[in-house]
């Protein structure tokens, strides 16, 4: 039979039937799932999950989005379970809910199963804009409770940044003083180092996508490091290598010429770290360690906020993690028996006229 459909154009199907009135039955029913939107559009029996992906990538890679390279150790879980040909249309809430079992009994923790369903849920969205699936089916989140508390001691950031080649140790010491992200930083433009002293990240620039900065020549420790990335531009520019990026190789070797902009790190810094003897720490834990050190030496929560990007009271909270040391040190103040614990620790004071103290 073919349906005509106002406005979607025609649609042939069988129904399936040798009876004529068991027939109109089903051609009634399939002309009003039609209008409504409920049958699969044209297109749906060649929108694989292997056609969905390539879709996503493409997505990704036009947004620029960070999660671009976990793309392939999460897809791979999908594909093993419902392999590259497998319609998208027919995945729904059911197929879902096995999948994650099956996950589950494999080890995968909550927030993995989570990475891949968001992956899977933006194929749908993809699918649905382009008219390929009828509908974006509800697949469940599952609860994931992997709230991280670590964050470096001063002799802990010590130990790794001197273990870090050269070249990487201002990276460390940017993120260990704004509690800024990993991407963020190594990310840094010289545009982003601007003549009234601040270091400003445009909203396209960070996670947030509201922009942040800091005034990091009341920053003594960012401030050198930038002087001295700056030395290293005017070397690289003697010798006719431009470049746009802060942090850039010193020297060439393993694939890599002078001048070329530092990308991934991450190795470098497990191998640092390991060696250091604090194979627990991660990058991330520099983000928290910031905001603790900047609520210590007296930030209001407001600046401290803007500072680092956060939005939300919430967030921040998740951020300013208070140790058995700190209550002690605060209790303490109360009580006249101040530890001193900011000039122990070697953070650097900040008066408001931007004297060092």
């Amino acid at each position: 039979m073919i349906v005509n459909i106002p406005g979607k154009g025609q649609r042939e199907f069988s129904t399936g039937q040798t009876d004529y009135d068991e027939a109109l039955k089903v051609y009634q029913r399939k002309v009003a799932e039609i209008a409504d939107g409920l049958a699969p559009p044209r297109g749906a029996h060649t929108f694989t999950l292997h056609v969905a992906l390539a879709m996503l990538v493409a997505d990704y890679e036009l947004n620029d989005r960070d999660t671009l390279a976990n793309v392939h150790s999460r897809s791979k879980h999908l594909i093993a379970y419902f392999g590259k040909a497998r319609k998208l249309s027919t995945i729904d809430a059911g197929a879902w809910t096995l999948y994650r079992q099956t996950r589950k009994a494999a080890g995968a923790s909550n927030a993995s199963i989570n990475r891949e369903r968001a992956m899977l849920h933006r194929m749908f969205v993809l699918g649905h804009q382009a008219r390929l699936v009828a509908t974006v089916p509800y697949l469940a989140m599952l609860k994931e409770n992997n709230r991280r508390t670590g964050f470096f001691e001063r002799p802990d950031y010590v130990r790794v940044k001197r273990q870090l080649p050269p070249e990487l140790r201002p990276i460390l010491t940017v993120m260990y003083w704004t509690g800024w992200r990993l991407e963020e930083v190594t990310r840094l433009e010289w545009r982003h180092v601007q003549a009234d002293g601040w270091l400003r990240l445009d909203p396209e620039d960070s996670k947030e996508e509201s922009g942040k900065g800091i005034p990091y020549a009341l920053v003594p420790a960012v401030a050198r490091v930038l002087r001295t990335c700056q030395r290293v531009r005017a070397e690289l520019q003697a010798e006719g290598i431009g470049t746009s990026r802060v942090f850039v190789r010193w020297a060439g070797g393993r694939g890599a010429r002078r001048g070329d902009p530092i990308i991934n790190w991450r190795g470098a810094f497990n191998a640092a770290r390991d060696a250091a003897g604090v194979p627990e720490k991660l990058l991330h834990d520099l983000r928290r360690t910031a905001a603790r050190n900047l609520n210590r030496l007296g930030v209001s929560t407001s600046t401290v906020m803007a500072i680092m990007g956060h939005k939300t009271l919430a967030m921040w909270k998740r951020y300013n993690i208070l140790t058995e040391a700190d209550i002690t040190a605060d209790l303490g103040r109360i009580t006249g028996r101040d530890d001193r614990r900011a000039s122990k620790q070697g953070l650097a004071v900040v008066s408001r006229r931007g004297r060092r103290v």
